[in-house]
């Protein structure tokens, strides 16, 4: 795949905790995999998109991302669908 598996974030609510099983702190963690939370069906879905992006150096002000995934949880559940 052309994307890098991790990206940058600078800002992960609370609730990430609750429903994902993560803390904030380890999902802004430069070496927290993004791509690990996301569902294999759709990861190549969301790579291509934030490829997209990457080569029109589009913002998601400009062009919010309307990618739809499955997530996974620290456990290995699917739970749910953003």
């Amino acid at each position: 795949m052309g994307c890098r598996r991790t990206l940058a974030g600078n800002q992960v609510s609370n609730n990430v905790t609750d429903i994902l099983g993560y803390t904030p702190a380890e999902m802004l963690d430069a070496d927290f995999r993004y791509a690990d939370i996301i569902h294999p069906d759709d990861l190549k879905t969301v790579v291509d998109e934030i490829n997209w992006y990457i080569k029109y150096r589009a913002t998601p002000l400009s062009n919010p991302i309307a990618c739809v995934c499955i997530l996974v949880n620290t456990v290995g559940f699917t739970i749910l669908r953003t």
